[in-house]
């Protein structure tokens, strides 16, 4: 039972890798063609946002799943650690 939820969880993940991927690649289009016609970037700033945000998720889902391997305490306190610092430091940017 537990493999189908595995297969089920990774096919979310690498769902949101290819909307992130393409978030990022859209907003990089959008954003060379409005630097092209110098017009204003917000818009393609705000998508770029959005596909770095679901970048960032789609990392630390994927790295649970590293760390769910492992046997020791000091693996979870790492990354639970350095998953806060992420979002604190997207938060605050």
């Amino acid at each position: 039972m537990s493999n189908n939820n595995d297969l089920n969880v990774k096919r979310i993940v690498n769902i949101f890798a290819f909307v992130a991927t393409i978030c990022i690649a859209v907003a990089l289009l959008v954003q060379c063609l409005f630097n092209w016609f110098n017009w204003d970037v917000t818009i393609a700033s705000k998508i770029r946002d959005v596909g770095e945000w679901i970048a960032v998720i789609v990392t630390c889902i994927s790295a649970y799943f590293y760390i769910r391997t492992k046997r020791k305490v000091a693996w979870y306190v790492v990354y639970a650690i350095a998953v806060t610092v992420i979002v604190i430091l997207l938060i605050l940017r």
